[in-house]
């Protein structure tokens, strides 16, 4: 949008489906002491208009136009004093990080300085025309409030929004543009809803929850076989103890039970255990997530009590084995064996 001005776009971020929201804005200058990037084909007038690119959040925008400017050296501006050039201004000045450039307004006719904070190349396919103004590598980038003076008016040119829930993009834009007050007469608002990363983190996140649904069915098969084994080995070694208790009159059914509540007490003590060891750790881990990519992680009760219930299914499965043998056990074979 050209014309909504920073006011009305603050509103914007403070709806309460937005998250978070950055704005870029840009006014024409001339080049002060220095001489601007002259490519072939265009002419030097020793007064080259170049532009000045502001953005609320130079790190965002810089993400944004990487496919054009590329940052090499330095970082991008953090206050209002910094600014980055191209390497064609900074080779053609003998210009580094850390020198001042100075541009001049054609509106207000001051002048306004500049401390080097990064220098970035351009894609040489981005070049288009023959005037100076046009050349991609004569832009320089600082925040947006110095811009705003500049151009002695607030005006944005363009804005991103991030919604909270992306599937509510559509909407937000057909609301916002039934608001005539966020923008001029003259101008029409065209928005754009981009999911496209959206999309391409919830492939990704399919993907590993692919992979992590795998990873439990392999967990539970091998665990459940590991325990059979393990319950078989202590029949062998408990079974004059069961022959002996079958011969007095105990029945099979109350040896299963005994045999499965020794299964299942240290199972379901070990999970208790694990669940509550690893409940700090994965809360240290979701805040981290959470304060690096605005990411909402959360531990929900369901996929506590699903962490007990595989525990329980690979006793129960497992145990299947130890009732195949005690259903076949036969209280004088066990005696004359041993």
């Amino acid at each position: 949008m050209n014309s909504i001005s920073h006011q009305k776009y603050l509103e914007l971020c403070a709806d309460e489906r937005i998250r978070f929201g950055s704005c870029n804005t840009v006014t024409a200058a001339l080049a002060d002491n220095f001489t601007a990037e002259i490519m072939d084909g265009q002419e030097e007038n020793g007064t080259e208009n170049i532009y000045v690119e502001g953005s609320s959040d130079p790190v965002e925008y810089f993400s944004s136009v990487s496919s054009v400017v590329t940052l090499i050296s330095g970082h991008v501006p953090q206050n209002a004093e910094e600014a980055v050039v191209s390497d064609g201004i900074a080779e053609r000045n003998g210009l580094g990080i850390g020198d001042t450039i100075a541009v001049l307004s054609p509106y207000t006719k001051e002048r306004y300085t500049f401390k080097i904070s990064g220098i970035y190349s351009t894609n040489e396919a981005a070049y288009s025309g023959n005037v100076v103004y046009n050349n991609p590598a004569n832009a320089i980038y600082t925040l947006d409030t110095p811009v705003y003076e500049m151009n002695e008016n607030d005006n944005v040119k363009e804005i991103t929004l991030q919604l909270k829930d992306p599937e509510e993009g559509r909407a937000f834009a057909e609301d916002a543009k039934k608001m005539p007050e966020y923008i001029k007469e003259e101008y029409d608002m065209d928005y754009t809803v981009n999911v496209s990363a959206y999309k391409a983190v919830a492939d990704s996140l399919k993907s590993l929850a692919g992979i992590s649904n795998l990873m439990v069915i392999v967990s539970v098969i091998l665990g459940t076989i590991t325990l059979s084994f393990l319950i078989l080995m202590n029949l062998r070694d408990r079974m004059f103890e069961i022959g002996i208790l079958l011969s007095v009159g105990e029945t099979k059914m109350r040896i299963m039970l005994q045999m499965l509540m020794e299964s299942f007490c240290p199972v379901l003590l070990a999970i208790t255990a694990g669940v509550i060891f690893s409940y700090p750790l994965a809360n240290v881990i979701k805040i981290a997530v959470d304060l690096s990519n605005g990411v909402q992680a959360a531990i929900k009760t369901q996929q506590i009590i699903i962490l007990y219930l595989c525990g329980m299914g690979v006793v129960l499965a497992s145990s299947m084995v130890m009732v195949y043998q005690i259903v076949r056990y036969q209280p004088k074979k066990i005696l004359m064996m041993e």
